[in-house]
């Protein structure tokens, strides 16, 4: 199932850790403190929160704590998920 990008981040992460979620595009602003420890937890529950490139979101890297745009899923990168224009040359 895909969530809303109205729920509140915590609960993103909490039910796709959870696995009541196969996918979360964030397409709105967030700081990196608004993401981290959800962060962790979706990697301890084997999911993965990449920027739309299919990177790592990655922490403390720049001047901005600003995150870029993201998705929350499960490892690897579901078939359909090129037809939205996501990740589509990355590979992962």
């Amino acid at each position: 199932s895909t969530l809303s990008s109205s729920s509140a981040a915590s609960d993103v992460y909490k039910r796709q850790a959870e696995g009541g979620a196969d996918f979360y595009p964030r397409l709105g602003p967030t700081s990196e403190w608004d993401t981290a420890a959800a962060h962790a937890v979706v990697l301890e529950a084997g999911g993965q929160v990449v920027d739309l490139q299919g990177q790592p979101l990655q922490y403390n890297q720049k001047e901005s704590l600003l995150n870029p745009e993201f998705l929350v899923m499960p490892l690897g990168q579901p078939e359909w998920l090129p037809d939205f224009g996501l990740l589509a040359d990355t590979g992962a």
